[in-house]
């Protein structure tokens, strides 16, 4: 819980992105939301400094940057969205470990009335350039990185669901020490403070939220409530983690039972799709594979493919023909194949 001024920066009301980003320059671009919940009309100023955040976690207190002075009148009930805009000189970028170091910034902003600051809204931040290349893999600020990952899901085993930052952070270490740097988040929206590590400690991190859509896979999931719930669900798991910079790819479903209804699946992702763009046109998207071909409507709705299991094949060994289910030869090729002359 939260206590604001009646005039604040809304919840998730920030969001910086970066572009035309080197070594000496980045261009920043921030948007931000703020209300006036107050039965009067307001008058107010709001300005934004970054900080650079060291190796301790802390800012030194010596402004980075400073986003231009804006003023805003806005009614009882109002609520005002803007963009300001930066060129930031020589940032330091963020890149995973352990080649690329993992800089962060703050940003702080701040809203007066008649001179009185009466909000002030903290946004951690990175800058990088994340490019998917369908022959060459994976750069990160220019540089090529292997994927070296696992899939977690976002419990801790004997203790629970309940997140514990240390135990978090150790699994992370553990998992670090193995070489990995990549991480898919299944199948749920992660608790914010998991991804707060993955900032620090530089892990890639592909965000995911939903196991099934409008078919379910038990009697009792989500299934049930995801025509009511989907979009308000799917705004605000955007919203909530788009600063973060390990965050490089969005997944809006986990091997849903719709891969197997050719249009009518596809076009309910294609409606998550197009929600995840409006909130974040910056990142990819994706949803994980088990099923669908390289020819079908699904695959055609995201911009990354993603593929569980089938990419090498599924019971497809002599090992294996003993086995009920579904049985599928290696699609790797024939994917890349389909998707890279198309």
């Amino acid at each position: 819980m939260e206590k604001t001024s009646t005039v604040n920066v809304g919840q998730w009301g920030t969001f910086i992105s970066a572009k035309n980003i080197s070594g000496q320059s980045a261009d920043l671009d921030m948007k931000i939301e703020i209300q006036n919940q107050s039965e009067k009309r307001q008058k107010v100023s709001v300005e934004t400094n970054i900080y650079f955040i060291g190796s301790n976690h802390n800012t030194n207190g010596k402004k980075a940057a400073i986003f231009p002075r804006s003023e805003h009148d806005l009614e009882p009930g109002e609520k005002v969205g803007f963009s300001s805009y930066l060129n930031l000189k020589n940032p330091k970028l963020w890149g995973p470990a352990p080649k690329q170091q993992p800089n962060l910034y703050r940003a702080i902003t701040k809203i007066y009335h008649k001179g009185r600051e009466i909000d002030r809204y903290e946004t951690v931040f990175g800058i990088r350039n994340v490019k998917f290349d369908p022959v060459k893999g994976v750069f990160v600020n220019g540089e090529a990185v292997r994927i070296q990952g696992v899939n977690q899901h976002h419990d801790l085993g004997a203790l629970g669901a309940a997140f514990n930052v240390r135990a978090a952070e150790r699994q992370l270490e553990i998992l670090k020490e193995l070489g990995v740097n990549a991480i898919r988040l299944a199948h749920n929206p992660p608790a914010s403070e998991l991804l707060d590590l993955t900032d620090r400690m530089g892990f890639l991190v592909i965000n995911e939220i939903f196991d099934c859509w409008e078919k379910g896979k038990s009697p009792l999931d989500f299934h049930l409530i995801f025509p009511d719930w989907y979009e308000a669900d799917t705004r605000s798991f955007v919203r909530r983690d788009r600063n973060h910079p390990s965050v490089i790819a969005w997944s809006f479903g986990n091997e849903v039972g719709e891969q197997y209804t050719v249009e009518e699946g596809a076009a309910v992702g294609k409606k998550l799709n197009d929600i995840v763009k409006e909130e974040d046109s910056t990142r990819p998207t994706t949803a994980s594979m088990n099923f669908a071909k390289p020819d079908m409507h699904f695959p055609r709705i995201m911009d990354v493919i993603s593929l569980n299991y089938q990419g090498e094949g599924i019971r497809n060994a002599l090992a294996y023909q003993h086995l009920k289910g579904i049985r599928t030869s290696p699609l790797y090729p024939s994917f890349h194949e389909n998707f890279l002359k198309n």
